[in-house]
């Protein structure tokens, strides 16, 4: 864990368990901050889970040529499912949206992400 920790790696494998860390000095306001540079690939085919993009605890090179610094799979109502990714810059984010990636073969596009509002959603409820 030492290791992770200076290497700065925003996702750790504990387990078997895939999660996201902050140090503990941050208050919510920085760790908000992480989550600012985001992209997303809807529709992602069912060998992209937790354990082929993070094999014996290390990042796959998909991760790696992405930049991404963390990721969260997300299941939806309908069945499909998406890969969020967490960048630490505007400019990996953006050069990632712009240049398509491959997985397992098929060429996979990322797009821009934000998290949903729901201050708003409950407004209009």
């Amino acid at each position: 864990m030492l290791k992770c920790y200076n290497r700065e790696d925003w996702t750790v494998n504990l387990g078997g368990i895939f999660v996201r860390w902050f140090p503990a000095s941050w208050n919510l306001s920085e760790k908000k901050q992480r989550e600012k540079f985001q992209a997303v690939i809807y529709n992602i085919s069912e060998d992209m889970i937790d354990t082929s993009l993070f094999p014996n605890g290390r990042p796959h090179q998909f991760l790696l040529d992405s930049w991404i610094k963390s990721f969260k799979l997300v299941k939806e109502v309908d069945s499909s499912r998406k890969l969020i990714g967490y960048f630490d810059t505007w400019d990996h984010i953006s050069t990632r949206i712009n240049n398509p990636q491959f997985w397992n073969n098929v060429q996979i596009s990322w797009c821009c992400y934000s998290t949903p509002n729901f201050k708003n959603l409950c407004k209009s409820a």
